[in-house]
């Protein structure tokens, strides 16, 4: 049996994309081709310039159209200065442009982690640290030109040793992408409220790895990296609202499981360096992933960010904040983002910070007082599109009065960012106790509304999404008021704090929406207690068609787990509100303890 290979060989190889089995063994007409050395004046090249302290070199600069194969440096003189790693900087220019697409710290561009603290040497992909050196094998490839630079911003002469290798590409291929890399390190509290974007792009392209270094002083995480591990891994691309390449857990997106626990590499993915400690220095780790074997691909933008906002598996939120106290839980993350985009125009790198900062275990924490950071806040323009979208499109309903009697009743609310696959859903009285026997199974035993003929159950999108229930009336022209009867889950209140969740209602008249009230609901049995009448004065638009609005958000004390709702009957109801409806719940406060996202 002969195995063939699939692709074009000769019109890979011509095209500088390459074939890796097949690669090899063609005979090529030689073209210009070649290395660049640089620093090392102490043989034949002399004319080669030191890095001196505080000035740059360009180790390397070649007319297109080319590639590069090989970028080298020697990793031995990294360590005689503790701030070397870090405080020689590698750029790299193409095809003229003045903005760096490259700028990242040595060390980290070589995927080695934590200042340079990688013990054991180890072969990638795209990476290698071998004895006495870092080996980078990405390609880049160019039209017009190159220009590779080292730039070395500490008070100390670094006497090393760089070289590049390249090729000439017979002619530039449009389909070829510019390589870029980028590093961003920051220090932020990780709490329950806590989401961070690591990492946005412009234009088309994609990422091909990501390398990431960890250190924290937190009792909590510094363990095996507890609770750093988690978060979702999310990258958004081309402003959908959900994100195609999804992880639960930080450690599954760079292909490990259940935490960070050992040293070890692999062509794809390693965990290069790993330290636990008590929390009286800090934990580290450094580990990579590369996407080269599926690309995370782009036409317009691109976010990566990780969201810790939904994690309740290993503690509850009220826990978690007590055990990190007011001012802890802090986390210190350097990254480098490794892609390509079909520009060679540069990157907005974020600002470096002095070497004296850049190089320390972990970056100073805010002397400052933490007043209301990371407190989430819901995007109430958002919410208020799609209230006012909705008014738009629904038609009046003639019928003031619903009381979720039939399926049918249902479908006379707009119901919008609702959880996905499960909500909104009917609930009806069981017909007979084999049907209740049936709910049973399904997390609905018996008769969730005693006395009523149905109801409908809804939970939030998510914390960033709420749930409406929208019914666009014509109010009377004489005294009416809103009638709302609801409950939160009632066969889930043995875990207090775990079910409950905001409502909030509005009144949107054509231009804006009034909100009346936001209330903090808890669950009670599933009986006629558990239920909860509200009701609110409409006379302030009479006679105006309206949309009456039923926000179901998350909130409570543990902020997302069981958000859903229950609800009975939204009416409208002619004549004076009663006293007995104007009796109100405590006001929960702030929609969550929670706070903005992280830029």
């Amino acid at each position: 049996m002969t195995f063939v290979c699939a692709c074009n060989v000769q019109d890979r190889v011509e095209s500088g994309r390459g074939c890796p089995d097949d690669e090899i063994m063609i005979i090529k007409e030689a073209r210009a081709q070649g290395n660049e050395h640089s620093l090392w004046y102490f043989c034949e090249k002399r004319e080669l310039k030191p890095l001196l302290p505080n000035t740059s070199v360009t180790i390397a600069q070649i007319e297109g159209p080319a590639v590069i194969r090989l970028i080298r440096l020697s990793r031995l003189t990294m360590h005689t200065q503790y701030d070397f790693p870090r405080g020689i900087i590698l750029e790299i220019y193409w095809d003229g442009h003045s903005k760096p697409a490259v700028q990242v710290p040595a060390a980290d561009f070589f995927a080695d982690g934590c200042n340079s603290k990688v013990e054991k040497y180890f072969a990638s992909n795209f990476f290698e640290i071998v004895p006495g050196a870092y080996n980078c094998y990405i390609p880049m490839a160019f039209k017009k030109g190159a220009k590779v630079v080292l730039r070395n911003e500490t008070e100390h002469a670094y006497i090393g040793y760089a070289n590049v290798e390249w090729e000439q590409l017979p002619e530039w291929n449009p389909e070829l992408g510019y390589f870029y890399a980028t590093y961003n390190r920051r220090i932020f509290r990780l709490t329950p409220e806590t989401k961070v974007t690591f990492f946005e792009a412009e234009g088309k392209g994609h990422i091909v790895g990501r390398q990431v270094s960890v250190s924290t002083d937190e009792p909590l995480y510094s363990d095996h990296f507890g609770w750093v591990m988690e978060g979702n891994v999310n990258f958004y691309v081309d402003d959908a609202d959900e994100a195609p390449y999804s992880y639960l857990g930080s450690e599954d997106s760079f292909t490990f499981s259940h935490g960070f626990t050992d040293v070890w590499t692999g062509p794809h993915a390693g965990i290069t360096y790993f330290r636990n400690t008590n929390g009286d220095e800090p934990a580290e780790l450094s580990v990579f992933r590369l996407h080269d074997k599926m690309p995370i691909r782009f036409n317009r933008n691109l976010t990566w960010e990780i969201n810790w906002q939904y994690e309740t598996m290993f503690g509850q939120p009220p826990t978690w904040r007590k055990n990190i106290g007011e001012n802890g839980g802090w986390v210190d993350y350097a990254c480098v983002t490794y892609f390509y985009m079909d520009s060679p125009a540069g990157y907005d790198h974020k600002p470096l910070r002095p070497v004296a900062e850049r190089t320390s275990n972990m970056l100073s924490k805010p002397t400052h007082p933490v007043v209301g950071e990371h407190v989430f806040e819901f995007g109430e323009q958002l919410v208020e599109h799609k209230i006012a979208q909705a008014f738009d499109e629904l038609k009046v309903d003639l019928n003031l009065i619903n009381q979720v009697s039939a399926l049918e009743d249902m479908a006379r609310f707009h119901i919008e960012g609702a959880y996905p696959g499960t909500h909104p859903f009917f609930i009806d009285t069981p017909k007979t106790p084999a049907e209740a026997q049936r709910r049973s199974v399904w997390g609905h035993p018996g008769d969730p509304s005693p006395g009523r003929s149905g109801i409908v159950a809804v939970h939030p999108k998510n914390l960033e999404t709420p749930c409406l229930l929208i019914r666009k009336v014509k109010l009377p022209e004489s005294k009416s008021y809103l009638h709302v009867v609801m409950s939160g889950d009632p066969y889930e209140i043995e875990m207090p704090g775990q079910r409950d969740f905001v409502m909030r209602i509005g009144v949107f008249d054509g231009d804006s929406t009034k909100w009346l009230d936001e209330k903090l609901i808890k669950p009670g049995p599933a009986t006629e207690e558990g239920w909860y009448t509200f009701g609110y004065d409409l006379s302030g638009f009479a006679g105006k068609t309206v949309a009456l609005v039923v926000e179901t958000a998350a909130g409570g004390v543990n902020q997302w787990f069981n958000e859903e709702a229950f609800y009975d009957e939204i009416s409208v109801i002619e004549g004076e509100l009663p006293d007995s409806e104007k009796t109100k719940l405590t006001p929960p406060g702030p929609r969550h303890s929670a706070a903005p996202p992280l830029q």
